[in-house]
């Protein structure tokens, strides 16, 4: 099972004390209009209440609006609109 460390600035993914691929991206860094691809969350307890909501890891990522002064964000998740707070869109780890 991976488990996913956040070392600032990047996060690491790793697996049995072996580093696997390093991450640059979070959701909060994509532009209007791109589409990315959920590949893991940086944090545990913002991952769930994510999960619940149905962004799963493989799940495909639009970003449709952003609210100035980074307010927050209006995303499409695998065909549902969701509107997500800078800090949860930045738990979120993209490909």
């Amino acid at each position: 099972m991976c488990t996913t460390l956040a070392f600032k600035p990047l996060f690491r993914i790793v697996q049995n004390n072996k580093i696997i691929m390093d991450l640059k991206r979070r959701l909060s860094d994509i532009g209007k209009k791109e589409f990315a691809k959920v590949i893991g969350f940086s944090d545990e307890v913002t991952a769930n209440r994510l999960m619940a909501m149905g962004i799963l890891v493989g799940s495909k990522t639009e970003l449709l609006f952003k609210a100035p002064l980074q307010g927050g964000f209006y995303y499409k998740i695998d065909n549902h609109r969701i509107a997500l707070r800078n800090s949860e869109a930045q738990s979120i780890l993209i490909d």
